[in-house]
């Protein structure tokens, strides 16, 4: 018989293995399998195998297109802001009164194929702003002030021909403590920032 610890054969009427010692007894009879670990299935193979969730990009996208949206509608604000009748005006007078020819240029009407106005003539004018005007006094406004009695124009004369597509903005400033105000006109000059209507003075200075 074979020694169910050891494997080793020993006589049939043997009581204890003559190797290892082991008790012998009638299971021993039939030569054991040793050497052969059995080994037992891991604890996860009883899971069932589930592939990770792939997440949607969906909402990221939406978020990004929220967030262009959003920054295309404030620069959409802040452009037509900036080229309202209104802001045109003020930026006018405020390059006038601090003698900045740029702006005045710049948001002044320039006739086409005419000779520009040179910069000396406009920088003289610019010159000779009394001492005794109140930059700071300088108010813009679509609503006529207390100070302003004169007559408003129903239409204007552009390049010889009669125009009445033109926006009216009274202009008021202090001057010796006293409120002089005037009414000017802006007419369209193209379009700006490609889908504002540019506005211009027609009258200025």
């Amino acid at each position: 018989m074979f020694c169910k610890s050891c494997g080793v054969e020993n006589e049939a009427s043997a009581k204890f293995c003559v190797s290892c010692g082991a008790v012998m007894d009638e299971a021993s009879s039939q030569e054991p399998t040793i050497n052969e670990p059995v080994y037992d299935a891991p604890e996860y193979a009883q899971y069932e195998y589930v592939a990770p969730v792939q997440k949607s990009k969906a909402p990221l996208f939406i978020a990004l297109g929220a967030a262009v949206v959003v920054v295309l509608i404030i620069l959409g604000v802040v452009g037509y802001m900036q080229t309202t009748p209104e802001a045109v005006a003020n930026n006018f007078y405020k390059g006038f009164l601090n003698k900045d020819v740029n702006a005045v240029l710049d948001n002044m009407y320039l006739p086409a194929n005419t000779t520009p106005i040179p910069r000396a003539d406009i920088q003289k004018e610019l010159d000779s702003i009394p001492a005794n005007v109140d930059i700071k006094s300088l108010k813009v406004s679509l609503v006529a002030p207390a100070s302003y009695t004169g007559t408003l124009e129903k239409e204007i004369t552009i390049n010889g021909n009669k125009v009445t597509d033109f926006k009216t903005v009274y202009v008021s400033v202090t001057v010796d403590g006293t409120e002089k105000s005037n009414a000017i006109y802006l007419i369209k000059s193209g379009k700006t920032f490609l889908i504002f209507d540019k506005w211009v003075l027609y009258n200025g200075m």
